[in-house]
């Protein structure tokens, strides 16, 4: 979130309407990702801006001690198919990708894909695994209420998105010590960095996606140090409780100045 003082400010280019929404009358902006900061603050010239990271109730999020409760060889996840089986244009280029993703690297290692959502587009999914000869590799829970119990027992979280906002998804995979292999897209790369909790290849990347993969699941110490970063990064930036604190000293100091 990013406040700034009221002012009659110039109308935003159609593409900072894209990236940030804003409270009128309040100076509030609601940013989608860093382009968004990045426009706002050329917007703002001089004006004082106050940024924050998103935050999540990390420290109630524990790591599973045993992975092997769901009878799989290796567990690879997807818990962004809420979204990608949603009306959207790009829905079944995702659906796509992440089953050649997932078909790569099975051939390599045996594994299962978990993918979590429901919505109308999930048939197309579906038959996309049929053709990939995968329905026995493949699982779809459909809608979960609890997904940071199945994300503690994944080996890896898969994330190739042509967009994404914070990342929540990556981050609540963190908390899990799960490794994280994401696009390198919107506010990912401030939640994941590349080569520490996980690997942010270009979107669409397939190939650098598969690679990424294979690298944390073909190397068990490579798996465990990057999630065990993962999950100190999210407590250390990430952590609710700390973002509370922020808030309250910079509601104070508007106040103080408008008393």
């Amino acid at each position: 979130m990013i406040r700034r003082p009221p002012r009659s400010t110039p109308k935003p280019s159609s593409a900072a309407s894209d990236v940030y929404k804003r409270q009128p009358n309040q100076g509030i902006y609601e940013l989608k990702d860093t382009e968004g900061l990045k426009d706002l603050l050329h917007i703002a010239g001089d004006l004082p801006v106050t940024a924050y990271m998103n935050r999540a109730q990390i420290s109630r999020i524990v790591p599973a001690d045993d992975r092997s409760e769901m009878g799989m060889d290796r567990m690879v996840i997807d818990i962004d198919l809420e979204a990608a089986i949603s009306d959207n244009k790009d829905t079944e280029l995702r659906d796509r990708d992440v089953v050649e993703i997932f078909s790569r690297v099975e051939e390599k290692v045996p594994s299962t894909l978990v993918l979590i959502g429901d919505g109308p587009d999930r048939s197309n999914a579906e038959r996309l695994v049929r053709e990939k000869g995968l329905a026995s590799q493949v699982r779809f829970l459909g809608k979960q209420d609890q997904v940071h119990k199945l994300l503690s027992c994944a080996d890896l979280m898969l994330l190739p998105s042509d967009m994404e906002s914070f990342g929540l998804a990556a981050l609540e995979a963190m908390a899990c010590e799960v490794p994280v292999v994401c696009s390198h897209v919107g506010g990912l790369p401030d939640v994941v960095r590349n080569g520490i909790e996980g690997f942010l290849p270009p979107p669409r990347n397939i190939d650098s996606m598969a690679e990424g993969a294979l690298k944390i699941l073909t190397d068990a110490q490579l798996q465990v140090s990057m999630g065990r970063a993962g999950r100190a990064r999210a407590l250390d930036r990430f952590c609710a409780s700390g973002i509370v604190t922020c808030y309250e000293k910079l509601y104070k100091k508007v106040l103080g100045k408008t008393a």
